[in-house]
């Protein structure tokens, strides 16, 4: 892999996820692996009464990049609407279609 693909701030990213992020409440939980490359997450979701995602933890064992987009990911859900969410999903699984 090129060096400055996993630059200073992308391991950064990698790095600040919690190693054994949990929530105590959960309203929905779900694993996925890549074939492709064996990167595992594991995801927990509370949902709000307004259908916020109000709060989400994320386990990941995998590469610098995939680490780092759960950590993006991570920082930014809490407070988004579920009707985003389902959006913002479908307009990805059309863009790789």
């Amino acid at each position: 892999m090129s060096a400055t693909l996993y630059n200073r701030d992308i391991l950064r990213l990698a790095a600040s996820l919690i190693l054994d992020d949990r929530l105590e409440d959960v309203d929905g939980a779900a694993e996925a692996r890549a074939p492709l490359c064996g990167s595992r997450i594991q995801a927990e979701v509370a949902f709000s009464a307004d259908h916020r995602i109000s709060g989400l933890a994320l386990r990941a064992s995998a590469c610098a990049l995939g680490q780092a987009s759960a950590a993006i990911l991570r920082a930014n859900a809490v407070g988004t609407e579920i009707a985003t969410i389902v959006q913002v999903r479908a307009q990805i699984s059309d863009m790789l279609t």
